[in-house]
C-alpha cells in the first residue's frame, strides 16, 4: 500500500514513481541528512562522476544533473523541473508525460485529445484535487515546459 499516495506501479501518480532514496559514503555525506530535491535516474551517472572527481567526457551531453551538492549539504539542485515520460498505455488510462516544478506538477495524458491533471504536491500528496480547471495559466506554463522536453527527447 502506497498511502498516502495516489495508486502504484506503472502509473504516472506518486505511488507509482516515487521511491525514497539512500546515499551513504563515510567521511564525505553526513549521517541522517533529508534533503526533498527532486532526481531520478538519469541523474546518477553525473552525479557519480561529479563525486568521484571524474572530468565530464568533452563530447558526452547528460540528461541528468547532478546532484552531488545536495548529498554534501553544499548547495540546492538548481534544476526547475523534472519530467517522466510513461508513454505506455494501462487497462484504462492512455500513456502520458508529467513535470514537477515547485510544488506543482502537470500530468499529460496522450489520449486524443491529450488532457491534464494539475496537482500542488505540497497541498495534496495523494494527488486528490485535480487544479487543471482552476488553474489553467499553470496548466499552460507546464504545458509548455512538456513540449520542450518532448522535443529536445
Amino acid at each position: 500500500m502506497n498511502t498516502p499516495l495516489r495508486d502504484g506501479k506503472g502509473t504516472l501518480y506518486e505511488g507509482g514513481t516515487r521511491v525514497p532514496l539512500m546515499w551513504s559514503w563515510a567521511g564525505k555525506i553526513a549521517q541522517g541528512g533529508t534533503d526533498d530535491a527532486v532526481v531520478g535516474p538519469v541523474d546518477v551517472y553525473p552525479t557519480l562522476i561529479d563525486l568521484l572527481g571524474i572530468a565530464k567526457p568533452e563530447k558526452q551531453t547528460f540528461d541528468g544533473v547532478s546532484y552531488a551538492k545536495v548529498l554534501k549539504g553544499e548547495g540546492d539542485l538548481g534544476r526547475t523541473a523534472y519530467f517522466n515520460y510513461h508513454p505506455h498505455a494501462g487497462a484504462n488510462r492512455a500513456g502520458g508525460v508529467w513535470v514537477r516544478s515547485g510544488d506543482f506538477k502537470l500530468l499529460r495524458w496522450f489520449g486524443n485529445p491529450a488532457t491534464h491533471e494539475l496537482y500542488n504536491l505540497t497541498n495534496d500528496l495523494g494527488e486528490a484535487k485535480d487544479l487543471a480547471t482552476t488553474m489553467p495559466e499553470k496548466v499552460k506554463e507546464l504545458d509548455a515546459l512538456i513540449d520542450g522536453f518532448l522535443k529536445d527527447t
